[in-house]
């Protein structure tokens, strides 16, 4: 993976140090950038074809990934949406990714440094204001806002990111230090790194637990009966007996919804069936 962190993140936020401590199984790239963004790139060799579900070789190629991560720190941040240019940030982020790929649809993730300290220097504002009044007496708070200046506070602040956040269909994550950030950026960069391409169509299959392959085609087709459940591969060899392909299988189970066998042991007995509701679909059946 290349994670691309532009010039205004690296030496506002972050040290050199740890960039390369936190990084050191990826390729940083340093870009020039109008805003401040992080972003990633895949290296492939083949690339995947969702309409036939298989992937094609090709010459080492950089996809960049859907995700794409604008940092600011809490000041900025309530300014940017205060004043509603956020919606252009995010709008133009987007618009010049989408010249590499106008085929993904990117989404943004925002994270803002010091957002925790930020909200408690407001309760303390807030804390000092109310104690003014109760005792009589003005506040620089006070004074400001008799100038015409909103005092902001933590309820204003928080409603406003959860406004945010729903209006322009992005997620915004609160860190406390460039540290922290770094951390969290390197541990999403395993998770983007290791996201599966077609997620849709292969969820189902991340509760088949270890997935078994043979060396040959009796241990092949013995590992694919184990995937089934309560089948074991002395019942998958006694299946091996009576069809000796998958494909004989699958044939039997078209035709006649059943094998017509039991595999037996000392206690229990099983039994091969397909779905009505669902053909090709096989189970595993204990009787």
């Amino acid at each position: 993976m290349v994670v691309e962190i532009s010039n205004s993140v690296s030496s506002k936020f972050f040290e050199n140090e740890d960039i390369e401590t936190e990084f050191a199984e990826s390729e940083v790239r340093a870009v020039s950038d109008t805003y401040p963004t992080i972003a990633w790139k895949r290296k492939v060799q083949a690339s995947y074809d969702p309409q036939r579900d298989l992937f094609i070789p090709c010459e080492l190629t950089e996809y960049r990934e859907r995700i794409l991560v604008v940092y600011y720190d809490a000041k900025e941040i309530v300014k940017h949406i205060q004043d509603r240019s956020l919606d252009t940030i995010i709008r133009r982020v987007i618009a010049r990714a989408q010249t590499e790929n106008s085929s993904v649809e990117f989404h943004v993730i925002i994270l803002v440094d010091g957002y925790d300290q930020y909200l408690a220097k407001i309760r303390n504002e807030e804390n000092k204001r109310y104690k003014a009044r109760v005792l009589g007496q003005p506040s620089l708070g006070t004074l400001n806002h008799q100038l015409g200046e909103k005092e902001l506070t933590v309820k204003d602040v928080e409603s406003m990111v959860q406004e945010t956040q729903i209006r322009l269909e992005v997620n915004i994550f609160p860190v406390r230090n460039g540290k922290e950030a770094l951390t969290w950026l390197n541990s999403f960069t395993y998770t983007i790194a290791g996201r599966i391409y077609d997620k849709y169509e292969r969820t189902s299959l991340g509760t088949l637990g270890t997935v078994r392959s043979g060396t040959g085609s009796r241990s092949t087709f013995v590992q694919s009966m184990r995937q089934f459940r309560f089948m074991t591969e002395p019942k998958a060899e006694r299946l091996l007996e009576h069809y000796p392909s998958l494909s004989r299988i699958c044939e039997q189970l078209n035709n006649h919804g059943t094998l017509g066998h039991r595999i037996l042991t000392e206690k229990t007995s099983f039994r091969l069936s397909v779905n009505a509701a669902n053909e090709g679909v096989v189970h595993v059946q204990r009787s």
